[in-house]
């Protein structure tokens, strides 16, 4: 019988998956194993996710955030009445030293078992529109991290990564490994700065020119034909396709009983949910906003639930498309997804669009299946609030973008004017 405290524990934000974070150089610091009796599980410290614990029967608010100093890493903060404990590295330092600060002891605390992660409602939602869980190996004393098994044909954009050291003085690395177009690279970062690359034509021979780990196969270090990688590959193959596969209904429906069907969703409201899919395809470009493609699929009286929401990226991700929003959830809730295998270059243009400010998130996608004057009228109206809240003179202009929704015979009509 296990003698581990359960925390009362209420998850007030979910926060977001960041792809830059989760999946990219330092993704291995974005997740946590929890280790309890028989069971291992792998949980995501989601961007802006917050909690509440019960600590000696007073609350305490854990948030994660970037770190400012290096923003690929997480930073966490506990804070409890006027006390804070700062940003920190370590979860569990974050909720010690507040804890401390405040009953002036010398406690220490688990931090993912204070945050709840050994509870299954709270894991539960942490993983619910998560599509691949890094995978984590051991070699020896050496961790590596699968945090992409690539193409499940070529391994064509696999990454992993490891840390060690390099040089007479014992420098420590970050090394992530790629294997690109059948080439296998790697780099040998500090911190964000690239300081050393290699590439070949094999694990083996690329790792034989970096002149380290020698004792070791390349193959190995790279992790790529692992076991527990090729069982994901194997999964990910059977049910996840491409938009080459989008023509196949039969392929879509697959997809679509076990992403969406299996869970309780309000099937009621949907529409003809295939034409998300053809019309993407086509109309040609590459990149949807997803709100406002989800709103085509579904009675414009039904309002979206995060459950639904979660379930789409879900079948999204396995009909082979990425979320390639360049921001948070703090800033903007539009999110914006991507059908190319390789969205490398689309992610980067879609990122320079708004740091040039060239992206304007204050719109209100319009809702395109409409046969209700009551729901056209108060999106419309919500439509003119969000959308200039201050406009000349700090006016803000809501009967005009009103009227412009409606025929002039219409509003005669309807308000007697």
């Amino acid at each position: 019988m296990s003698n581990a405290h359960h925390y009362h524990v209420t998850l007030l934000d979910v926060g977001s998956i960041v792809y830059e974070l989760h999946y990219g150089l330092y993704a291995q610091n974005w997740w946590t194993i929890h280790s309890q009796e028989n069971n291992r599980t792998i949980v995501p410290f989601r961007l802006y996710m917050r909690l509440m614990c019960l600590l000696n029967k007073q609350q305490f608010f854990v948030t994660v955030i970037q770190k400012e100093k290096n923003i690929l890493h997480p930073g966490f903060i506990c804070t409890s009445g006027n006390s804070s404990s700062g940003v920190q590295t370590s979860l569990s330092n974050a909720i010690t030293i507040a804890y401390n600060t405040i009953f002036k002891t010398k406690t220490t605390f688990s931090g993912p078992a204070v945050i709840g992660l050994d509870q299954i409602n709270i894991t539960s939602q942490l993983l619910e529109d998560v599509y691949f869980i890094p995978i984590f190996l051991t070699l020896d004393k050496i961790s590596i991290v699968i945090s992409n098994i690539g193409d499940t044909d070529t391994y064509d954009g696999f990454i992993s990564s490891l840390i060690t050291a390099k040089g007479k003085n014992h420098d420590r690395y970050l090394i992530q490994q790629q294997i690109v177009n059948n080439k296998f690279i790697l780099d040998f970062y500090k911190g964000t700065n690239l300081e050393f690359h290699y590439e070949d034509e094999s694990a083996l021979t690329v790792w034989k020119k970096a002149k380290i780990l020698t004792k070791y196969n390349g193959t190995d270090l790279f992790g790529y034909l692992h076991s527990s990688v090729v069982q994901e590959r194997l999964t990910k193959s059977m049910i996840t396709y491409t938009s080459q596969h989008w023509h196949s209904i039969e392929k879509l429906n697959a997809v679509f009983d076990r992403h969406i069907k299996s869970r309780k969703l309000n099937m009621s409201s949907m529409l003809k949910w295939h034409s998300l899919f053809f019309n993407w395809l086509k109309e040609g470009h590459s990149i949807i906003q997803l709100d406002k493609v989800l709103q085509s699929i579904y009675l414009p009286t039904y309002q979206l639930q995060d459950k639904d929401i979660c379930a789409w990226k879900a079948m999204l991700n396995a009909c082979g498309c990425t979320n390639i929003t360049p921001f948070t959830k703090d800033i903007s809730q539009l999110e914006f997804w991507m059908r190319s295998k390789n969205p490398t270059i689309d992610r980067a243009n879609l990122k320079k669009l708004y740091q040039n400010k060239m992206l304007d998130l204050n719109i209100i996608p319009p809702i395109t299946i409409t046969n209700s004057i009551e729901v056209n009228f108060w999106n419309a109206f919500k439509q003119s609030l969000n959308c200039n809240k201050s406009g000349p003179y700090n006016r803000t202009r809501i009967l005009s973008i009103i009227v412009e929704k409606f025929a002039y015979l219409e509003l005669q009509e309807k308000l007697q004017v």
